[in-house]
């Protein structure tokens, strides 16, 4: 596992990696392969490259709390604008 093997960790660090993610990897990956634009908006709740970093159940919780709304509601806004930024160019039909 790569939270123990320290050459990897130190790697890590020296290029100034803070977050880890595989799941939107593979979103935009997908994106890639099937010509599809593809965007993702990440709320971050845990560093797990930091000591005492890793998320618990609370502070997971208190980061939710915290920022969903915010965090909604810039994602509402983003896509609200790229929508009437790339609409004259989109013409694929799906």
């Amino acid at each position: 596992m790569w939270e123990f093997d320290e050459e990897f960790r130190d790697q890590l660090e020296s290029e100034r990696v803070i977050a880890i993610d595989m799941e939107i990897a593979t979103l935009f990956a997908v994106g890639y392969a099937k010509a599809i634009p593809t965007g993702a908006l990440m709320l971050v709740s845990d560093l797990p490259l930091k000591r005492g970093g890793i998320k618990t159940k609370e502070s997971g919780q208190s980061v939710l709390t915290a920022y969903a709304d915010q965090h909604l509601d810039l994602g509402i806004e983003v896509l609200t604008r790229m929508k009437h930024r790339a609409a004259p160019s989109l013409r694929t039909e799906w």
